[in-house]
């Protein structure tokens, strides 16, 4: 009777240990889904990114649509796209593939842009060559609402010149007339 006594007990006291226990879910999640974090949403827009005829007389623009998700930074997309380059074979990008971007900052409409030395795709080395391609950069950087200027320095140097004579001092504008 001692024994009987002694399991019973015992079977009261886990059963209220169990009681006291926090609660397990003992739904199983409805698919392996559910078990993951979240991924970021995911969609496409179109952007107006702006390129360099072959003859270098003009801009020309090509709509594109970029993946987009909460995380993007647009400037970035949108320099990421003019290094991918243009649809048409007829144009040249802006942007060397090995171009690299080091920061992108945007204070009150003006986003300056660090770049390294070999971020222009300049082949003929010649100054309208070199000016096509920072209003092809510019134009597709100022559709954006928040940017209406666009300053670039070069590996950090805030007065670099291009070729020795387009000055990189100053903020440049868009450029309607060059397209």
């Amino acid at each position: 009777m001692k024994k009987y006594m002694q399991i019973t007990i015992s079977l009261i006291l886990l059963t209220s240990l169990a009681a006291c226990a926090p609660k397990i879910n003992q739904n199983p999640p409805h698919n392996a889904d559910d078990l993951t974090e979240p991924t970021p949403y995911a969609v496409y827009e179109n952007f107006s990114l702006y390129f360099v005829d072959s003859e270098y007389a003009r801009i020309v623009k090509e709509e594109h649509e970029l993946r987009i998700s909460e995380n993007t930074n647009r400037e970035k997309l949108i320099l990421d796209g003019l290094k991918m380059g243009p649809k048409s074979n007829q144009l040249t990008s802006p942007l060397s593939p090995s171009a690299g971007i080091h920061s992108i900052k945007i204070v009150s409409g003006l986003c300056t842009i660090d770049v390294s030395e070999d971020f222009l795709n300049i082949t003929d080395e010649t100054i309208k060559s070199a000016n096509l391609m920072l209003h092809a950069i510019v134009q597709s950087l100022c559709e954006l609402d928040t940017i209406q200027q666009v300053k670039f320095n070069i590996d950090g140097n805030t007065t670099a010149k291009i070729n020795n004579e387009i000055d990189l001092s100053q903020p440049i504008s868009p450029n309607p007339a060059g397209i």
